[in-house]
C-alpha cells in the first residue's frame, strides 16, 4: 500500500528524531498538564481554545495539527473554541507556529480507522516541525492516528524509536482511557503493523466509560479515579453531567500575612497560570505585588510580542490575572474553587498538600478517610496545580481502595508520564511503598 513505501524511503530519518520511550518521563508544565505525551515529540489533545494554544506556543511546541477541520466555533461556557480558520490565525499569525487540519472544508471526515486518516498525517508530519501538538475533539481519534502512525514507522524501519506493536497501540490506549477494540480499529491495526489481530487487548478500566465527553482534559488513574491539573470553573458542569461525584482539591488554600503596620493582607500562596508569563514563578511573601505589572513584565516568556498576542484592544502582552482558574488580584483563590464547586452540585475535598515540601506518609494518613468517602461515592477527580500532587495522592488513593501495591503504583505512574526514582523522588517511593505494600498485606 502507498502508506507503506513512503514509510520505507523516510523512517531512518523519522526514526532519529524520536530516540525517547514512549509516554516519557518529563513532568508536566503547569500549562500543559492536559495534553497526552506520547513520545519526545508527539503530543495528543482534544479541542484546543485559544489560550491552550498560546500555552502550548509557550513551552515550546513548534506546530499543530488536527485530526478533524472545525468549520464552526464553539463555546464552553465562557470559553470560546475557535473554527479551524480561527486556529489558523492564532496559531501562525499570533504564535507563529504552523497548524493544519488533515481533511479540508467539505470534504468530510472518513473513519479515524482508515488508512487514508493515517496516510494524510504522514504526509503532513514530512513538513511540520517537532514537537507537534496533534488534537481532535476528545484526544481520541488523535490518539489512535498518532500510534497507527508510529506502528507503520516501526514495521518498516528496525531502528525506529519507540518500536510500537499491536500490543503498544492497545496498552498505550488503555492507559490513556481510550478503547481501541472496536472490530475497525482491530482490522485497520493488524493491517498497519502486518501482525494477526490480537486475542482479548487491553482495554481502559476506567468508570464512566464515556468520560472523555465530559472533559478530555481530565487523566484516568484507576476505576473511578482521574487526576488532572487546575482546571476551568467552565468544566464544572461537563464533569457534573458525566457523572462525576467529587472534586478533590490538594492545592494550598489562601493565607494571610501582617504587614509592618500590623496589617492583615492576603497572600495567596500558589499562583495562576498566565499567558506569556513563565511557569513556575514562586513568589511568597510579598502579596502586594505578587501579579504586579513590573513584576509580571519581568517575567515575560516572550518580551518581544506585541500586545495583540494577548487581545487585539489591550495594551500589554500578557496577562495579570486569571478568572477561570479561580485567580483573584493576588494568585490562586481557592474560596472561589470551593464556591464554584458546591455551586455546580459536586462535593468538594479540600486537602492541601504543600507543594514545595517532600510528599509525606503522615499526610495520606491525614487524609485517608476522606479520601476513601469521595472514592466510595462515585467517579472523582483529584487535582493540584500541574498534576504532580493529583497523581502521587490520585495513585495511592485508588491503590488504596483496590488493593493495588507500589510496583503498580510507579509502572500506574509512569504510563501517565510521571516518572519516578528512588535518587531523585525518594519521598515519593517511599510513600508509595508504605501504603500500599502495607495494605497488600493487610488484604
Amino acid at each position: 500500500m502507498k502508506i507503506y513505501i513512503l514509510a520505507i524511503i523516510i523512517g531512518a530519518c523519522l526514526g532519529e528524531e524520536s530516540n525517547d520511550d514512549f509516554l516519557g518521563t518529563i513532568l508536566p508544565s503547569p500549562k500543559l498538564w492536559w495534553a497526552r505525551r506520547i513520545t519526545k515529540d508527539f503530543y495528543t489533545a482534544g479541542r484546543l481554545t485559544a489560550r491552550q494554544i498560546k500555552y502550548a506556543h509557550e513551552v515550546g511546541f513548534r506546530s499543530i495539527v488536527s485530526t478533524f477541520n472545525f468549520t464552526e466555533s464553539e463555546t464552553l461556557g465562557d470559553e470560546h473554541l475557535p473554527s479551524a480558520k480561527e486556529y489558523v490565525d492564532i496559531a501562525q499569525e499570533c504564535c507563529g507556529m504552523p497548524y493544519k487540519a488533515i481533511f479540508l472544508p467539505g470534504e468530510g471526515v472518513p473513519d479515524a480507522s482508515r488508512i487514508e486518516v493515517i496516510q494524510r498525517f504522514w504526509n503532513v508530519m514530512q513538513e511540520f516541525p517537532k514537537p507537534v501538538l496533534f488534537h481532535c475533539k476528545i484526544a481520541f481519534t488523535a490518539s489512535f492516528v498518532l500510534l497507527a502512525h508510529l506502528a507503520n514507522m516501526t514495521r518498516h524501519d528496525n531502528a525506529f524509536n519507540p518500536q510500537i506493536k499491536s500490543a503498544d497501540i492497545y496498552r498505550i490506549g488503555a492507559e490513556i482511557g481510550n478503547d481501541y477494540t472496536a472490530e475497525h480499529f482491530r482490522k485497520t491495526i493488524a493491517e498497519i503493523t502486518g501482525e494477526p489481530e490480537i486475542e482479548n487487548p487491553q482495554v481502559p478500566d476506567a468508570q464512566p466509560l464515556l468520560w472523555r465527553y465530559h472533559g478530555w482534559f481530565i487523566k484516568p488513574i484507576l476505576n473511578n479515579w482521574f487526576f488532572a491539573g487546575q482546571s476551568h470553573y467552565t468544566h464544572l458542569e461537563l464533569h457534573k453531567g458525566g457523572g462525576f461525584k467529587s472534586i478533590v482539591n490538594l492545592r494550598s488554600g489562601i493565607s494571610y500575612l501582617t504587614d509592618k503596620d500590623n496589617n492583615e493582607i492576603n497572600d495567596a500562596t500558589e499562583n495562576v497560570n498566565l499567558i506569556n508569563i513563565n511557569d513556575y514563578e514562586v513568589i511568597n511573601n510579598v502579596p502586594n505585588d505578587r501579579q504586579s505589572l513590573e513584576r509580571l513584565a519581568n517575567n515575560r516568556v516572550f518580551p518581544e510580542k506585541p500586545s495583540s498576542y494577548l487581545c487585539d484592544s489591550c495594551q500589554d502582552n500578557f496577562e495579570s490575572s486569571n478568572a477561570l482558574e479561580y485567580g483573584d488580584e493576588y494568585g490562586y483563590n481557592e474560596q472561589k474553587e470551593r464556591e464554584a464547586v458546591t455551586k455546580a452540585g459536586l462535593d468538594y475535598y479540600h486537602l492541601p498538600v504543600d507543594n514545595a515540601a517532600r510528599l509525606k506518609v503522615d499526610t495520606f494518613w491525614k487524609y485517608k478517610d476522606s479520601l476513601m468517602e469521595a472514592g466510595n461515592k462515585g467517579p472523582v477527580i483529584i487535582h493540584s496545580g500541574s498534576g504532580h500532587r493529583a497523581v502521587v495522592f490520585g495513585i495511592l488513593a485508588a491503590g488504596y481502595q483496590y488493593g493495588k501495591d507500589s510496583a503498580w503504583a510507579l509502572q500506574r505512574a509512569h504510563s501517565i508520564g510521571h516518572f519516578y526514582t528512588a535518587e531523585i523522588n525518594p519521598d515519593v517511593i517511599q510513600i508509595f511503598k508504605s501504603v500500599l505494600d502495607g495494605r497488600k498485606q493487610e488484604l
